[in-house]
């Protein structure tokens, strides 16, 4: 899997002064979100992206080796996904 994103783990933060829901990685900001109806859902969402990909990952290929080919539309449109995460070929 391409690794060109900020390593995680990422984590959602909210900052009262500024009414900024950002999320950090280490001492790094990765995204600021100013406040409107979906900023806070937005940013914890952008927050698990890391977890939620290698999740993602581990899942199609042992649901694609234990339960159902590569064929399954399942698994395409999982490898469609984690291609998209990491501008990789689907």
């Amino acid at each position: 899997m391409n690794k060109n994103h900020t390593p995680g783990p990422w984590v959602y933060y909210y900052e009262q002064i500024g009414n900024q829901h950002i999320v950090w990685s280490d001492n790094s900001r990765i995204v600021s979100l100013s406040m409107n109806d979906d900023a806070e859902s937005n940013a914890r969402l952008i927050a698990a992206a890391p977890d939620l990909l290698e999740a993602l990952a581990v899942l199609t290929e042992l649901v694609s080796f234990q339960i159902c080919d590569d064929g399954h539309p399942a698994i395409i449109n999982a490898r469609a996904a984690i291609a998209k995460a990491t501008g990789g070929a689907a």
